[in-house]
């Protein structure tokens, strides 16, 4: 839990969770199912940067964020297991909690490039960042389109 201050609670309060805005979950919500890359931008299909599956739009559910970059599958695990986690990463609790304290609606989009020890060799972090950068472009230019 973290405890954040804000005009509504200016001695703070203990949070745990920040929900999103209902509104902008429908509007994403209402994509459907987004055309989502296999290779970065003008990168051959055969690239090692490439997947070997097509990616897929996966809307709502929970994210756990931290102060560290993991790359630990039982971590990845526990934090499946206990908060119901489909993404961690280090960024979005962040920007929740300023969302929240001033009162400003919010959504979340996270392409994930690696999959917290989930590969055999070293992280994947370097081999796709490019691919879910190019993906989560995408996916919030449809989200605009949506949303207006």
């Amino acid at each position: 839990p973290v405890n954040v201050r804000s005009a509504a609670h200016p001695g703070g309060e203990t949070r745990h969770w920040f929900e999103v805005d209902a509104q902008m979950l429908r509007a994403a919500r209402s994509l459907g199912s987004a055309k989502l890359l296999k290779c970065p931008v003008g990168q051959a299909a055969d690239s090692t940067r490439c997947l070997g599956h097509t990616p897929r739009l996966v809307l709502g559910g929970n994210g756990v964020s931290g102060q560290a970059f993991v790359d630990n599958a039982a971590f990845r695990q526990y934090t499946h297991k206990v908060f119901s986690a489909k993404v961690l990463d280090m960024e979005t609790a962040a920007i929740g909690t300023v969302a929240h304290a001033n009162g400003v609606p919010w959504i979340a989009f996270r392409s994930l490039s690696d999959l917290a020890g989930g590969g055999p060799d070293e992280n994947e972090i370097e081999r796709f960042f490019q691919l879910a950068a190019d993906n989560a472009a995408a996916v919030l230019l449809q989200f605009l389109e949506a949303w207006k």
